[in-house]
């Protein structure tokens, strides 16, 4: 029994000095061999472009003046009378249903003569419009002024 032990010592102190010298090897020897055999490609070191703009410091001082973490800061609200004039010119661009969620996409031409896409869901508010329903090829916008229908353009 004590002889076992004896030759299970043995080999676990002759794995441990062979994981020795291997750890030797690898740290200090063949440094010089394996410098030698790498190639130009190998060696390169990549550097990542600088994605600092060439835009002066002072560009960036909005960003210093409105604290972006204060407290009081609210998301810009928009008029009613100018969501009421874009959906006046709104185009239906698509409509997407999934089992009882519904969703229009909706174009709004701005005042310089650009478009804003907006995603609408079913009871969502758009300005003082409300959407009641949403169709494969339409979506109805309800509110004091009445119904107003986005048809497909062809």
């Amino acid at each position: 029994m004590w002889r076992r032990g004896i030759l299970l010592n043995l080999l676990l102190l002759i794995v441990s000095g062979l994981l020795f010298v291997s750890i030797i090897r690898v740290w200090w020897g063949e440094k010089a061999d394996r410098a030698e055999s790498l190639t130009q490609e190998e060696l390169h070191v990549p550097v990542n472009p600088i994605w600092r703009t060439s835009q002066p410091l002072a560009t960036y001082n909005v960003v210093v003046q409105k604290n972006l973490f204060s407290p009081d800061r609210r998301e810009p609200t928009e008029t009613s009378s100018e969501i009421q004039t874009d959906i006046e010119t709104g185009k239906l661009l698509g409509t997407i249903i999934i089992g009882s969620k519904k969703l229009a996409l909706i174009a709004l031409t701005m005042a310089p003569g650009g478009e804003e896409v907006r995603i609408v869901r079913l009871g969502e508010k758009l300005g003082n419009l409300e959407v009641v329903k949403i169709d494969n090829k339409s979506v109805t916008l309800e509110g004091a002024e009445g119904r107003k229908v986005l048809n497909f353009s062809e």
